[in-house]
């Protein structure tokens, strides 16, 4: 069998299937209709950060999403502006914010798809434990 190459097989690939739909949810829930996959995934990051930022009272700049993941500014830069278009960031001073009202309309439909997501794979991880080495 293959997948016996590889330690905590069946816990890795629970994890892989559930990042696949999670991102699948969130491409549905916030990108254009019919856009890739590849084009809206940084976006979506960079809206994380907004996020991350704005729910700890710590509201990020450009600078800080890009240090955060990793990217240069200039890349922050264009998917914070894509996102401003979007009506899903707003911008004050350098920080930036989710939109509220336009993020909790199209929340509605996602969160519970991610939550399930996430307690099914929580199920059977439990349910196979791996043991102690």
């Amino acid at each position: 069998m293959p997948h016996r190459q590889f330690p905590m097989a069946r816990e890795r690939l629970l994890v892989a299937r559930t990042i696949i739909e999670i991102t699948k949810v969130l491409q549905r829930t916030y990108a254009n209709p019919g856009e890739p996959l590849g084009a809206t995934r940084e976006l979506l990051f960079v809206g994380m950060c907004v996020f991350i930022g704005h729910l700890e009272n710590r509201p990020m700049s450009a600078s800080k999403v890009a240090r955060f993941l990793e990217i240069p500014r200039t890349t922050a830069l264009r998917r914070l502006h894509k996102l401003i278009k979007r009506g899903l960031v707003r911008r004050s001073g350098r920080f930036y914010y989710v939109n509220e009202a336009e993020l909790n309309k199209r929340a509605d439909a996602s969160i519970p798809k991610v939550l399930q997501a996430v307690i099914q794979v929580g199920e059977q991880l439990s349910k196979g434990k791996p043991k102690a080495a």
